[in-house]
This record gives structure tokens, C-alpha cells and sequence, in this order.
């Protein structure tokens, strides 16, 4: 790709040169309507008219239709008459909470939007596709958040979409830069779609490969016998199905003061918010506590506890095995330690704790779908396939090598999806801005 031969100071230090034929202008000069959707929120109804937030716009730039709520008629027809339905060509951009995504309008527009979205309806100075790639280009993004309201919930008012600058080539390059993008990034995200995939492949293979393990053992030839639990099925002969409860000790942690808390010093305690599946996760806000704790040592984790959280919509699937690298900790209330004896590798128990038949013994065993719980006896209750524990040990080392292998690749091409997205938003950006000139190459194209 080349560079413009003739380029200008745009007097906007953060912008830089452009072309020099190219114009910049505040979006509410080559506007024909900037506003928002809906400052008020009707009555959900089961069925009735689509109705569209911010939740409902996705990573992809395009609305999910069918995480939509409905509204009446009624309401649809006086949100109608208030503006708050689309047009096709409209732009729909991300303007509170999230931000950096959007979409322009097509033929379908039956729904209206809620405040959350900004809508902009350029005039014919403004291809609405290039007015899109512009306004999610880098550039843009980072103006946005320069002019974010709001120290809980990222907001952008109208106020400040409508200053928001606009850096404008003819119409006819619009078109050209247009075509060239869509074309670049189709392949781009083709190729980030076969990753994605590929991604999904090995997780299915590695959760697969755990159950089977776990499960069968490492003999393919050993006797079988039904295990009597649906969920697991056969198991190798010589093995038994033991209460996690009877080969471990159980243990709730305390309800430390909130008022208590440190943020500076003192031992990290371990709540539900800090565990995800199978890591620790800690960040500013992070609890600690600094005075002297309650019953001794009862709440200090050791190495080898496994940390189960018992609330919240990923109950099941927040827990951890801590590692000597992760003490001191102490143990919230609401959060499980199990602490195995040993007859029991503690290794051994995560691979089953991570796997989806204990999320679907807790899927049977937590009550409350709203706020979902379970108790200490629920994990004392859950029942595993126990081989002796040598035996469990050969299964630790073939999974933690297996699963590392494939961990490994899963960080790889992850990392080939990052590089992707970044080499996507610069192309972008530098299009959208002049930075280069593609408009030989779409001549190329389109002869």
C-alpha cells in the first residue's frame, strides 16, 4: 500500500497529517440527526415488539436479535413516535458501558432502542459504511474514551458524539475505502472465525480426554463394570465409587468484617470473586486481613486444598487447587476447602472437579436458579470413581502432561487471534485516516 503524495496538517495534534484534499469536520455538521434511544424503560412483555440495548449489540458488530426483549404495541408505536426507531442506513453505536461497537442499519428495522445506544443518521457527505469503520477505527475509539462521563459506568452523552471529529475523503474514495475494507476484513475475520474453531476443537478434546481418564483409566483392555450413576458409566472393575466427604475434610470459611478489610497489607482471603475455573484471580481491590485470625489457623488453606465457591451463576465451575506459590491465604465464608486424606491425590480430585460431570451434579444439586447455591454437603455428597493411589497418580502425570500440550497450542493460537484483531484495527485505522492509500488497489479490483 502507498502513501498520499500530498498531505496537510490537520491543526489536531492527536490526528496528525492528512491528505491533503480530505476535510475534517465535527459529526453534527455532516448529520442530519444525532440522538439516543429511550431515556425510560417499558414493561417486558413475553411477546410483542423487539426492543434493543447495548447487551444486545455483539463483539461482531451485529445485533442478536434473539436476546432481545419485547414490548407492547403500544409502547412500541409511542417510542416510534418519540425517535427511537432506526432507519436503514442509521448508524447504531455502543454509548454507555460498553463502547466501540456498532452496525448500520439494514433492510430489517422493526425495533426500537433503548439510551444506550447513540443513533447517527449522517447526510450524503457521508457514506454510512465508512462512517462506521471510522467511528470503530482505534483513533476514534480512544476519542470516545477521552470524553467518557461517569467514574462506575463508561457514558458517552450526545452532547459529546456530536463533537466528536470526523476525518472526511471525497465520497467517491468512501466507496473505494469501503470495498477495500470489506475485503480485507472478511478475510481477516475468516481467519480468526478458523482459529476460533480450532480453539473450540482442542477444549472439547481436552475436557473429552479428562473424562475419559478420570472415568476409564489409562488400560483400555481392563474388566469394566457399571459404576450405577448414569452421568459416569462404566468404570474398570477394580475401582470403587466413594462420597468425595469420606476421603476429605470439608470446611466453610469464616465470615471475616467487611470493615475489616485491608487493601494494602496483610493475608490475601480467598472469595468467590478471586476464583474462576481453576485459577486464582487477583487484582486492586483485593481483600486482605491485617489483625490476628480468628481460631488460630482453622482458615489457612494449605498447599493441595482445593477451593470450591458455593454461589453465584458459575457455582460448580469457580474453584482452584492451590499451589505453594499461592500462600498465605485464609478462606472466606461461602467458599468449600476440601482437603483430601490420603487415599485421595488431591491432583486426582481437581481433574474431576473441573469436569462436566461435577457441573452437572451441581446443575442437580443447587437450588434457587436465581441466585444459585449449594452447600458443604452437596460436595460432600459428590460422588467419584476411585482407582488405588498409585494408579492415581500415573493419571495425574499422563493428564498434566496431555493437558499442558494442549494448553500450550490453546495459548498459541490465541495469541495468533490477538495479533489478528490488533493487525485488523491498525489496517483500519491507518485506511480510514489516510495514513495510506489504497485507492490503486481497489482500481486493480474492480478492473
Amino acid at each position: 500500500m502507498k502513501n498520499y503524495s500530498s498531505l496537510k496538517d490537520s491543526g489536531i495534534e492527536w490526528i496528525g497529517e492528512i491528505p491533503s484534499h480530505w476535510d475534517i469536520s465535527k459529526i453534527m455538521f455532516v448529520s442530519e440527526n444525532v440522538t439516543d434511544g429511550s431515556h425510560y424503560s417499558p414493561k417486558i412483555t413475553d411477546n410483542g415488539k423487539l426492543y434493543v440495548t447495548v447487551s444486545n449489540v455483539t463483539k461482531y458488530n451485529e445485533i442478536d436479535f434473539e436476546s432481545c426483549s419485547k414490548i407492547s404495541e403500544e409502547s412500541f408505536n409511542d417510542l416510534v413516535k418519540n425517535g427511537c426507531q432506526p432507519i436503514k442506513g442509521d448508524i447504531l453505536i455502543t454509548k454507555d458501558g460498553t463502547i466501540g461497537r456498532g452496525l448500520v442499519v439494514g433492510e430489517f428495522n422493526d425495533y426500537v432502542i433503548l439510551s444506550s445506544l447513540g443513533l447517527i443518521r449522517f447526510n450524503n457527505e457521508i457514506n454510512p459504511y465508512f462512517g462506521l469503520y471510522y467511528l470503530l477505527s482505534g483513533l476514534n475509539i480512544d476519542q470516545m474514551y477521552s470524553n467518557v462521563r461517569g467514574s462506575g459506568i463508561t457514558r458517552l452523552t450526545i452532547s459529546l458524539i456530536k463533537n466528536l471529529l470526523l476525518i472526511i475523503p471525497p465520497i467517491h474514495e468512501q466507496k473505494r475505502i469501503v470495498s477495500f475494507l470489506d475485503k480485507k476484513t472478511f478475510k481477516i475475520d475468516r481467519l480468526i472465525q478458523s482459529k476460533q474453531r480450532k480453539i473450540e476443537l482442542l477444549k472439547e478434546k481436552r475436557t473429552s480426554l479428562i473424562n475419559e481418564v478420570v472415568t476409564k483409566g489409562l488400560n483400555p483392555d481392563v474388566e469394566m463394570k457399571d459404576s450405577g450413576l448414569e452421568w459416569i458409566g462404566e468404570i474398570p472393575s477394580h475401582w470403587e465409587i466413594v462420597k468425595t466427604g469420606y476421603l476429605s475434610q470439608l470446611l466453610t470459611g469464616h465470615p471475616w468484617k467487611s470493615s475489616d478489610f485491608s487493601y494494602k497489607e496483610g493475608i490475601k482471603i480467598v472469595r468467590g470473586e478471586n476464583v474462576s475455573e481453576g485459577f486464582l484471580r487477583w487484582g486492586s481491590r483485593t481483600r486482605k486481613w491485617n489483625k490476628e485470625v480468628v481460631k488460630g489457623d482453622t482458615y489457612y488453606l494449605n498447599e493441595g486444598d482445593i477451593v470450591i465457591g458455593m454461589d453465584g451463576s458459575k457455582v460448580g465451575k469457580n474453584y482452584v487447587l492451590i499451589t505453594e506459590e499461592d500462600l498465605p491465604l485464609i478462606l472466606h465464608q461461602r467458599m468449600c476447602r476440601v482437603r483430601t486424606n490420603e487415599e485421595l491425590n488431591p491432583h486426582f480430585l481437581k481433574y474431576f472437579v473441573g469436569s462436566p460431570m461435577f457441573h452437572y451434579y451441581i446443575d442437580i444439586s443447587k437450588t434457587d436458579p436465581m441466585v444459585p447455591h449449594i452447600t458443604q454437603k452437596n460436595i460432600f455428597d459428590f460422588p467419584i470413581s476411585l482407582p488405588s493411589i498409585e494408579e492415581q497418580r500415573e493419571i495425574v502425570e499422563f493428564l498434566d502432561f496431555e493437558t499442558k500440550t494442549i494448553d500450550k497450542t490453546l495459548h498459541l493460537e490465541k495469541q495468533k487471534i490477538d495479533l489478528l484483531k490488533e493487525y485488523k484495527k491498525s489496517l483500519i485505522s491507518e485506511v480510514v485516516t489516510g495514513k495510506v492509500n489504497v485507492q490503486e488497489e481497489v482500481d486493480e479490483v474492480l478492473v
